[in-house]
């Protein structure tokens, strides 16, 4: 699945059958460690995935299993000046959570929830795969990659990237303008903070919607499923 195209249009994401690829509360692997250390678990690794899932599913669920291809608008001063409340209730084998709002429902407000479920989802792919990655796990993924190996000095891709490559990019990048900004980076990440703010500004051939990072949520988190159910047959 190529990387989201022309703005305008909508691309239908499902996250559903994905979890098929967590492994069951009786599975071994949950008790393991992750090889390299004498800390960490798998059992981390799997919750850190059943959350982003979570969140992934949900922002699918709201747009219908569609995402939006135009630029990713800034809506939170719509979504302050119109949320009422959040309630939780339990009804029978259900849990139903609502959020009132003034006024109707738009599509500007269910991209706004979309918007804020995917940049939690990507906070947490990111952190499982900074894991994998630091853990040194034996197994060759370019998944694992270093995204700014993909770009030249200004920014853009180098020919013959890879899509996955290309997918870790944009999380890694999504997660950076969130979690800090480098001030005075060496030359690997500079090259990471020029595409950053050139593919945030939309000077960039990756287009900055959120069809294109939910697709890449998508696939980076299948990638790091499947190096966990590698490691379940390697034990």
């Amino acid at each position: 699945m190529g990387m989201v195209a022309a703005a305008g249009a909508k691309n239908r994401i499902s996250f559903t059958e994905l979890w098929l690829l967590i492994p069951g509360p009786q599975d071994e692997i949950w008790k393991k460690k992750i090889p390299g250390t004498g800390a960490s678990s798998w059992e981390e690794i799997i919750q850190l995935l059943s959350a982003a899932l979570w969140h992934l599913e949900l922002a699918s669920k709201i747009g219908d299993e569609y995402f939006p291809t135009e630029r990713l608008p800034i809506l939170f001063g719509h979504w302050l000046e119109n949320r009422k409340d959040i309630s939780v209730r339990s009804e029978g084998g259900k849990l139903i959570m609502s959020c009132e709002i003034h006024g109707s429902v738009d599509n500007r407000l269910k991209n706004l929830i979309q918007s804020m479920l995917l940049v939690d989802a990507v906070l947490r792919v990111a952190g499982i795969r900074q894991i994998l990655k630091d853990n040194a796990v034996p197994i060759s993924h370019k998944v694992l990659d270093d995204p700014g190996s993909i770009l030249n000095t200004k920014g853009n891709l180098r020919p013959g990237s890879s899509e996955i490559q290309k997918q870790v990019l944009i999380i890694v990048a999504l997660r950076d303008s969130f979690m800090h900004g480098e001030k005075k980076p060496p030359k690997y990440e500079k090259k990471m903070a020029t595409f950053r703010d050139r593919w945030i500004s939309s000077d960039h051939t990756i287009p900055y919607n959120l069809a294109v990072i939910a697709l890449a949520c998508r696939e980076v988190w299948k990638n790091l499923a499947e190096i966990v159910d590698e490691h379940r047959s390697l034990e």
